[in-house]
């Protein structure tokens, strides 16, 4: 394959960026070099309290790589990646010549993180398998319903009560929100963002949020058998690539980590629910909701997302 343009490279990353992530961080930052992009963790957008191991950074910078790959395959390319073992070294993605897949670039834009409640429709049988079939190689995917789901239910009320008994959890959420980074009006961003921070909301957030559990249909779990950051890389790529597709068939999701695998305990009580998975890394509900989120939360622009000796 000769050089791929520069123009094309940003073409590429000018969709990616539209990708999830914690908090909606976006916490990543860019450089391209010959047929190549450098993605390195953006530290500055840590969350010290929620994510102290950045479990949750590198997931999002998976979800980013998901994304060029994607995008990638519109041009008639794949992506090969090199993984560091290093926290602070960057994730090279290199272009390659490859077949076109299935994924449409427009549900990338189309993606959106549905916090609604979900009716108790059944999913398709066959959607565990199809979802499966998407994750990267040393990615397990597993549907928890019934007892199991009841349990996570009533474990994210306590846990949402354990983080927001901490001020510190609640002084770095309420500064993200405060941002905006969530979407919503300055004005309802900054009231948001002071009650957070000054009030515990614990008992009524761990209320809602165990509700919203009962009412989907599953809760569903990424795991790896080891906890590199590879694996975390790997789940942020097999969660996006999961998230379209059930954009595709018009099926809704809902990341819900806080309360239960941010939190050690209930990560291990999690990992032991779910078959042939050593570590939880993360879990979302899946299910049909008739609400649905119009506007997708604020995006950095592509020249503020480049390190600052690779700015286009």
């Amino acid at each position: 394959m000769g050089n791929l343009s520069e123009n094309k490279i940003y073409k590429i990353l000018d969709i990616a960026r539209f990708a999830p992530s914690s908090h909606n961080t976006q916490p990543w930052k860019l450089s391209i070099c010959k047929n190549c992009v450098k993605v390195f963790p953006d530290f500055e957008k840590a969350l010290d309290i929620a994510d102290p191991d950045n479990r949750e950074l590198f997931i999002s910078l998976g979800c980013l790589i998901a994304n060029i790959g994607v995008v990638a395959n519109k041009y008639g390319l794949g992506v090969k990646i090199i993984y560091s073992k290093q926290k602070n070294n960057p994730i090279k993605v290199y272009f390659k010549k490859s077949k076109k897949e299935s994924f449409n670039i427009s549900e990338i834009k189309q993606r959106r993180t549905n916090r609604n409640k979900y009716s108790q429709k059944s999913l398709p049988d066959d959607l565990l398998d199809s979802l499966r079939k998407l994750c990267e190689k040393d990615v397990n995917l597993d549907f928890l319903t019934g007892e199991n789901k009841e349990s996570v239910s009533k474990m994210v009320y306590k846990g949402d009560i354990q983080q927001f008994s901490n001020p510190k959890y609640r002084k770095e959420l309420s500064h993200w929100i405060k941002k905006g980074v969530m979407g919503g009006g300055k004005i309802y961003n900054a009231i948001s963002a002071f009650f957070v921070s000054n009030f515990n909301l614990g008992k009524s957030i761990g209320k809602k949020d165990s509700l919203l559990i009962k009412s989907s249909p599953v809760y569903a779990v990424l795991g790896t058998k080891k906890d590199r950051v590879r694996d975390w890389i790997d789940i942020g790529i097999s969660y996006e690539k999961i998230a379209l597709y059930l954009t595709s068939k018009g099926i809704s999701n809902h990341p819900m980590n806080q309360g239960l695998l941010e939190l050690k305990n209930n990560r291990k009580k999690i990992s032991k629910m779910c078959n042939k998975m050593g570590y939880a890394q993360f879990g979302f509900r899946i299910g049909y909701s008739e609400k649905k989120d119009k506007k997708s939360s604020t995006r950095l622009k592509l020249d503020e997302l480049f390190t600052s000796s690779n700015k286009p």
